[in-house]
């Protein structure tokens, strides 16, 4: 496993998704993970010490765990099947560690909530890491380290063979579409929405 921490949120400037950059604390490997607006907005409020009036969805997951006497020690990002990222939290309990299923975007604002640390398995680095160019600071294609660029949402990720040359200008198309700002510190509505992204930013 690799330890990862949350650099940036960006805009894909064409389909206006979310995307949370989240980098390989031991190298210059990133993995973007597409988020709802909501979900995006909660990670950023966070991360700005923003302080709703009332508990959000994520500060009350949080506060279930310490009310039942749990203890969150990390979360997960473990496979990707299907296009779709899969997280779990590990959470103690009684002596035990009990691993619960989520999506990544509401783990990662759980685990920013408790402190704990962020992990992607090798599988999943592997496969969906891209790298950002150091001069333009933007993502480029097939430089991650072990890996080879995936598809675009909606495509199955994995290696670029001779058949796979639409993906890869797919990918590519969407990494050029990312915006260099990250999103700015935005109060969350009072009514969250439901959002099932959580897919491979060209590649979940």
């Amino acid at each position: 496993m690799l330890e990862l921490e949350i650099d940036s949120i960006r805009v894909n400037r064409i389909f206006q998704s979310r995307v949370v950059l989240l980098k390989d604390k031991n190298s210059d490997r990133y993995l973007p993970i597409y988020v709802g607006t909501s979900e995006a907005s909660a990670i950023a409020n966070q991360l700005q010490d923003y302080i709703p009036q009332r508990p959000m969805t994520h500060d009350l997951l949080y506060n279930v765990i310490l009310a039942m006497g749990g203890v969150l020690h990390r979360i997960i990002v473990w496979k990707i099947e299907n296009d779709i990222y899969h997280a779990k939290l590990v959470v103690g309990h009684n002596n035990n560690n009990i691993e619960i299923d989520a999506r990544p975007s509401d783990a990662i604002n759980i685990a920013i909530r408790a402190k704990v640390p962020i992990y992607a398995s090798d599988e999943v680095m592997n496969v969906c890491s891209i790298i950002i160019d150091e001069e333009t600071g933007m993502p480029v294609v097939g430089k991650g380290d072990n890996s080879e660029p995936s598809a675009k949402k909606n495509v199955s990720p994995g290696p670029v063979g001779n058949n796979e040359l639409v993906s890869l200008s797919a990918f590519e198309d969407f990494v050029e579409s990312l915006d260099l700002k990250d999103i700015g510190k935005s109060k969350l509505d009072n009514e969250e929405t439901v959002d099932d992204s959580d897919t491979s930013a060209g590649t979940s």
